[in-house]
């Protein structure tokens, strides 16, 4: 079930979806051409910055924000890693939206087709800083509904990053905006240099003894870590690292994966042990010399975080607490499927497999909590220690007792 980097691999597996390919989302013309974007910002009555605002931490892996969307209220995900925001094709519709012609988008393994959307002034409201834009882009985001296990509507990227400083606060759950031609660099923080690959943002950090490498800053994966395969065949220790096959969602649809333990990753001086870390089959994100890892939410989670790409900047401070990785042990994928939740993955070998998971299992509770889509905690696959019963109630009655263990 598990095995070096060298050797192939059939079999998807890992429960998890790393919904961070929203991250790396650039646009890129198919038979639309995109205009020169134009955009700009203000703040309300004329100040440098908004005051603290809470954001909703869904499940720890996403940022959410109310606001309103030409007039139209909206929520927002929050995603450094996106090159333009997004609406959502039938949010578009539904508010009257029309497209000019279609595109090629990119995620961090692949391509996949969308629309683009001129206008004079498009209007993004974040209650006390408002951003315009003469274009978004439109894709149909409502794959990842399920297993977000909530509707992604819009998602805010580089309209916001590219113009203003943004601070993250993780220990409030709060987050402010402030002007950079009025405001001073924050004190007591480390500063990063943030460069650009395909115009988006990237840092320097260190895997397990190597020279740093640049790292897409990418607020909408929702994993750790993603490697590119290069920068993993160049690293002995990683090449034969025992890994998993897994699956990953992105723009371009369900991809394949391998999925690792990384001994060690060092970030703006900041050490972390047992990461988990995703391996693309595919590496859309640059060439060899260009970003060779993708970091996502649950890295940048530990820090107090203050951004200001206008500058090139970006500054970070460890917090007191360091929160656990998500980690998948019990070896099956079940997506949200109204009351239940319908098993599409085992792990040959794997613990759901020995306890005698199949695909196409409807899963109706998980130790006795309802599985399904209306369920607003992580599973306790994700979450539960090495060792522990998962009890398992599927249609009809019948129960699975999975024994989870670390298998990557």
């Amino acid at each position: 079930m598990s095995q070096g980097l060298d050797e192939p691999s059939a079999t998807p597996s890992r429960r998890a979806f790393v919904l961070g390919a929203l991250s790396a989302l650039s646009a890129a013309p198919a038979l639309a051409q995109v205009p020169a974007q134009r955009r700009s910002y203000a703040f309300a009555d004329g100040v440098r910055e908004t005051s603290w605002r809470p954001f909703d931490f869904w499940r720890r892996v996403q940022i959410r924000l109310a606001g309103a969307f030409n007039g139209h209220p909206v929520e927002f995900l929050l995603d450094s890693g996106a090159e333009s925001s997004v609406v959502d094709s039938t949010f578009a519709a539904e508010v009257g939206l029309t497209v000019d012609g279609p595109l090629n988008v990119e995620g961090l393994a692949g391509t996949t087709a969308g629309h683009g959307m001129s206008f004079r002034t498009a209007v993004i409201d974040l209650d006390g800083l408002v951003l315009t834009t003469n274009w978004i882009a439109m894709l149909d985001l409502a794959p990842f509904t399920g297993p977000a296990g909530r509707p992604v509507r819009m998602i805010l990227g580089r309209d916001l990053f590219d113009q203003v400083m943004v601070d993250l606060d993780f220990d409030r759950e709060r987050i402010a905006f402030r002007d950079p031609r009025r405001t001073p660099p924050p004190a007591e923080m480390r500063g990063l240099r943030v460069t650009r690959s395909d115009d988006l943002p990237n840092i320097p950090l260190a895997v397990e003894g190597s020279r740093p490498v640049l790292a897409r800053f990418d607020l909408g994966a929702n994993d750790a870590l993603t490697l590119s395969p290069h920068f993993v065949s160049g690293h002995r220790g990683l090449r034969r690292r025992e890994s998993a096959t897994a699956r990953f969602l992105g723009v371009e649809g369900w991809s394949d994966a391998r999925f690792l333990t990384v001994g060690e990753v060092n970030l703006a001086g900041a050490t972390f042990s047992a990461v988990p870390a995703s391996v693309p089959d595919g590496w859309a994100i640059g060439r060899r010399n260009g970003p060779q890892a993708n970091l996502g939410i649950e890295l940048i989670r530990q820090f107090q975080v203050t951004t200001d790409f206008t500058r090139g900047r970006l500054w970070l401070r460890r917090r007191g607490v360091t929160e656990p990785f998500y980690r998948d042990r019990s070896g099956y994928l079940a997506e949200p499927r109204g009351d239940h939740r319908e098993v599409v993955v085992v792990v040959p070998g794997g613990p759901a497999d020995q306890a005698g998971l199949r695909v196409g299992d409807r899963i109706l509770a998980i130790d006795g909590r309802p599985a399904g889509s209306h369920s607003t905690s992580p599973e306790p696959a994700v979450t539960a220690p090495e060792g522990t019963p998962l009890r398992l109630t599927l249609e009809g009655g019948v129960e699975r007792i999975v024994i989870q263990h670390d298998y990557y």
